[in-house]
């Protein structure tokens, strides 16, 4: 992001008053260092190269539901 990494754009969601503020936020990174993990900013964190299964469990964790879509490339339903 040119302007705000990551970290700084869920802080500012976080510490708005609107919807957002308590949605769930899955960190995306190259790096898969532990400072991640140990934020309270994320709900969970993934390492990239990212793979849809990663992503589904890791949505499934935080208690989205999800449908299993059968054609290849179909997009996949997501519930919360």
């Amino acid at each position: 992001m040119p302007i705000v990494d990551g970290e700084g754009a869920a802080r500012y969601i976080k510490s708005t008053n609107n919807k957002n503020a308590t949605t769930p936020i899955i960190a995306v990174s190259a790096y898969s260092g532990s400072d991640m993990e140990a934020s309270n900013l994320f709900a969970a964190s993934l390492a990239k190269p990212l793979q849809k299964a990663d992503l589904v469990a890791a949505m499934r964790q935080l208690g989205f539901k999800t449908t299993h879509a059968h054609e290849r490339g179909a997009v996949q339903k997501v519930v919360r």
